[in-house]
């Protein structure tokens, strides 16, 4: 009887992280189609105005967006299991994007614009909720398996959708590309109701009530989450600038549609392999040169391939530093972000987090295009790699004074 009853546990955990895996799978995918195809639409569209002003526009209201986007998550977060809300949210994205859609030809201008806001928000929500159901409901022997195979399983389907949409749009047009998009946020809602059917019974950590004020104050109250928000803000205005700049590029290069959509689509599935490649070997990685080792590595690369930029501002060497910080966020970052979070007590986990993974994370890129807008309004913008080095700088100081913290933290607690 035990033996039956330990081969259907099996068996549902079996299905369970199937299913897990197929929704990594699926969002990532939609969103590697959405992002390659709304960002060369956009460039389309605005290809008589400055980027200087139409990506920080786009930037800063998305950060807006995204500050009222977290009121309601931390409002709704403690009333309702996550994957209820994730399949409510991708759903209502779903009928966002076909709203913004079939509306595209009465303005092409006012809805690719409004299409780009809607692409950073939907995704930044769905992943935090996926990665908190993650953190409530696994327990630590397995999570960070877990980890692992869902970050591998979401990169390959951001992959498939990178090369995907280079080929349909050269066949369909990036316009009518771009459709796949929603059947795949009704394919995740789909499975986001399987999840939450699965899981009803599993006993997981509630997440505590709260609202936009409390994260304030965990963070503001915590020596350690300050600098962590930092250190986070830091990466998001350098990945920032590093994107305004290929960007331009991009569109100096190929000012074709469907080719520049090609390329970028390709230059993106490049990026999600070589995130593979790194996400195996991280661990390995932490375990030899640290978390501290990890995260001064990353600033200091960087700095060396801003400079070579500088010094020779191809196609080249912009695709190169590109790829760098893109892989590095989406891999080593990432990994050592997370082992960050670990000392850190249940609410602290919930909702500074949440804070600063959803609203710090989308504000300080609000905050760098007010920078680049001011930098190129002055016709200073050879002042935009030197502020990408300085953010290098304070990386690596933010980065001793985290480790420090992280180990007292440990100290104390274990």
């Amino acid at each position: 009887m035990k033996t039956n009853e330990m081969k259907k546990k099996l068996l549902i955990e079996d299905i369970s992280t199937i299913t897990l895996t197929s929704l990594c799978f699926i969002l990532m995918f939609s969103y590697s189609v959405a992002r390659v195809s709304i960002t060369s639409l956009l460039l389309e569209e605005f290809v008589n105005e400055s980027l200087s002003v139409i990506f920080p526009y786009a930037w800063i209201t998305t950060g807006i967006t995204t500050f009222f986007v977290v009121i309601i998550y931390n409002n709704l977060s403690y009333r309702y299991s996550l994957m209820k809300l994730y399949y409510t949210f991708s759903l209502f994205s779903g009928v966002v994007f076909i709203f913004l859609f079939l509306l595209y030809d009465f303005n092409p201008k006012v809805f690719i614009f409004l299409l780009y806001i809607w692409k950073e928000t939907y995704i930044i929500v769905l992943v935090e909720l996926f990665w908190s159901f993650w953190a409530l409901t696994f327990d630590s022997q397995v999570a960070s398996m877990k980890y692992r195979l869902f970050s591998i399983i979401g990169t390959l389907g951001a992959t498939g959708g990178d090369l995907l949409i280079g080929r349909m749009a050269s066949i369909w047009g990036t316009y009518n590309a771009l459709f796949i998009v929603f059947p795949s946020l009704l394919i995740c809602s789909s499975i986001a109701l399987k999840i939450n059917f699965l899981f009803k019974h599993k006993r997981t950590r509630q997440i505590s009530e709260g609202n936009f004020l409390s994260s304030i104050k965990v963070v503001w109250n915590s020596k350690y989450l300050v600098p962590l928000a930092l250190l986070m803000c830091i990466l998001q205005l350098s990945t920032t600038v590093i994107e305004y700049k290929y960007n331009f590029t991009l569109k100096m290069a190929y000012p074709e549609l469907d080719q520049r959509t090609d390329i970028s689509g390709m230059i993106q599935a490049l990026i999600n392999i070589l995130t593979l490649f790194i996400l195996i070997l991280t661990p390995n990685m932490i375990k030899k040169i640290g978390i501290s080792g990890i995260l001064i590595t990353i600033p200091i690369t960087l700095s060396i391939l801003i400079i070579s930029f500088s010094l020779n501002p191809s196609m080249t060497n912009i695709v190169v530093l590109r790829i760098f910080s893109k892989v590095a966020c989406y891999s080593l970052f990432r990994g050592a972000k997370e082992l960050l979070y670990i000392p850190l007590d249940k609410e602290e986990i919930i909702h500074g987090k949440s804070f600063i993974d959803m609203f710090g994370f989308r504000s300080s890129q609000a905050f760098t295009s007010l920078l680049v807008m001011v930098l190129a309004n002055l016709n200073l913008e050879q002042l935009i790699l030197i502020s990408l080095i300085m953010f290098q700088v304070v990386w690596v100081l933010l980065t001793f004074l985290i480790i420090k913290r992280f180990n007292e933290l440990n100290h104390e607690r274990y």
